[in-house]
C-alpha cells in the first residue's frame, strides 16, 4: 500500500525546543516479569511472527550464515502470518547502481540473497530504505532508492496490491519518506519510515507522495499509531533514536582509544551520527510523537550490533543491525539497556492469537546455528 511522503523539516529549532523535554524524560524502566512460556509462542495459537533484521546488505556470495539461519527459522514457523522486515542498508555500499555500472552485478547478488528468504521460506518480505541504499556521497540518491525499490517490487509481486504472503516490496515506496502502513493478521500494525529521506543532502522530491511536509508526516504517524486500535504497533525504520552503538556515540571513558574515536566523530558531526544537525532534528521530531503516542516497539538497524532498550513512557527500542555475518561494530550499555550484543543475528517477535508477545534476540554462529541470547515476554 502506498503511503505519505514527507514535507521538509521547517521550523527545526522549534521542533527541538518542543521535544527536548521528551528526550530528557525517558528514564530506565524495570523489565516486565516473564509471563508466557516459549512453548505457547512457538507451538500455540500464534497470529504473527515478525523477524527484524538490518544491515544485511553485504552477505557472503557463498551463503551468509545469518540469512541461512533466518530462512530456516522463517520456514519452520507455524504462525498464521510470517513477515521478515529488512531494516535498511540492504545493498552495501551504494545501493543498486544502474545497469551500466561495474558494481551492478555485485549489488544484484546482494539483494537477491535477501530476496531468496522470501522464495525459500514463503514468508512475506518487506525492505525499509537505509542510508547506503541512497547511494551515499553521490547526487543520485533519490533516483537510486527508486531504482532499488523497483527491482525489489518486480522480483515478485507488490504487497501494495494485496495480501499475498509471497510478496516482496520496499516500503515506503517511490522515494517517499512514509509512513507506510501494513496491517498483519489480527494483532499487528507495521508503520514504516524512510529516515534517510530526512537526512539526505542531495536532490530529493516528495512529488506524488501523500504527505509533503514534516508536519504532515508526523501528524500521519500519530494517526497511524492511534488508529491501530487493539493492534500492537511496530514502527520500522533504519536510524535509531537511542543507541549504545558507534552512531549513538556514548563516550567510552574506560577505553582511551574508543574515547578518542568517539570524540573525533562528535567533532566531525557526521550526519549519520546522533551529533549531526539533521539527525538531531529527526530524533527530536520522532520523540515528540513517541512521547505522547508510543507504539509497542521502534525497530531499527544502522548500528551493527543487537540492542534492546526499555524506558518509561517510550517504545521498546530494538536495534537489529547485525544482519551480515561478522559485520559488527562496538556497542555499549546506556540507560535502559536490557541487552547489548556484539554478535551477528536478528530479532523475532511472536504475537500470540490471544494477548501475549514474546521477543527473542537470536544470535547466529558460523555454522548458521541460531540461539536465544535474550528473551522478554509481555501478557
Amino acid at each position: 500500500m502506498r503511503t505519505p511522503g514527507v514535507r521538509r523539516l521547517g521550523a527545526a529549532t522549534g521542533i527541538i525546543g518542543l521535544c527536548a523535554a521528551a528526550l530528557a524524560a525517558y528514564a530506565p524502566m524495570a523489565p516486565p516479569a516473564a509471563s508466557l512460556p516459549f512453548a505457547r509462542s512457538v507451538a500455540g495459537d500464534t497470529d504473527v511472527t515478525l523477524f527484524l533484521i538490518g544491515d544485511a546488505g553485504a552477505p557472503s556470495p557463498a551463503g551468509d550464515p545469518v540469512l541461512i539461519a533466518l530462512t530456516r527459522e522463517a520456514s519452520a514457523s507455524h504462525a498464521r502470518h510470517r513477515v521478515v522486515v529488512f531494516l535498511g542498508d540492504n545493498i552495501y555500499p551504494r545501493g543498486l547502481p544502474d545497469s551500466l555500472d561495474p558494481g551492478r552485478a555485485q549489488a544484484v547478488q546482494r539483494i537477491d540473497a535477501q530476496l531468496s528468504v522470501r522464495t525459500a521460506s514463503g514468508a512475506r518480505v518487506i525492505f525499509v530504505p537505509g542510508n547506503h541504499d541512497w547511494d551515499p556521497g553521490h547526487d543520485d540518491g533519490w533516483v537510486a532508492i527508486r531504482r532499488e525499490g523497483a527491482y525489489i517490487d518486480h522480483a515478485g509481486c507488490d504487497v501494495r496490491q494485496g495480501a499475498d504472503p509471497a510478496c516482496a516490496s520496499m516500503l515506503p515506496a517511490d522515494g517517499c519518506p512514509g509512513p507506510a502502513v501494513v496491517d498483519v493478521g489480527d494483532r499487528v500494525r507495521l508503520v514504516l519510515l524512510d529516515t534517510q529521506w530526512w537526512l539526505e543532502s542531495g536532490p530529493k522530491r516528495a512529488d506524488g507522495c501523500p504527505a509533503t511536509t514534516a508536519a504532515e508526516v508526523l501528524g500521519q504517524l500519530r494517526r497511524d499509531i492511534v488508529g491501530a486500535g487493539a493492534r500492537r504497533v511496530v514502527v520500522g525504520a533504519h536510524h535509531p533514536v537511542v543507541s549504545g552503538g558507534v552512531h549513538g556515540e556514548p563516550v567510552r571513558w574506560a577505553d582511551p582509544f574508543r574515547t578518542i574515536l568517539a570524540l573525533g566523530r562528535r567533532l566531525a558531526r557526521n550526519e549519520q551520527d546522533f551529533t549531526g544537525a539533521g539527525y538531531r532534528i529527526m530524533r527530536a521530531a520522532l520523540d515528540s510523537v513517541f512521547a505522547s503516542h508510543p507504539p509497542f516497539a521502534f525497530a531499527t538497524g544502522h548500528d551493527h550490533g543487537l540492542q534492546v532498550i526499555s524506558r518509561d513512557h517510550a517504545p521498546l527500542f530494538l536495534i537489529s543491525g547485525a544482519g551480515t555475518f561478522h559485520h559488527l561494530d562496538p556497542v555499549e550499555p546506556i540507560p535502559g539497556t536490557r541487552f547489548e550484543g556484539h554478535e551477528s543475528g536478528y530479532m523475532r517477535l511472536d504475537f500470540l492469537g490471544d494477548v501475549g508477545v514474546r521477543l527473542a534476540v537470536r544470535v547466529v554462529d558460523a555454522s548458521a546455528t541460531a540461539r536465544d541470547a535474550y528473551t522478554q515476554e509481555w501478557p
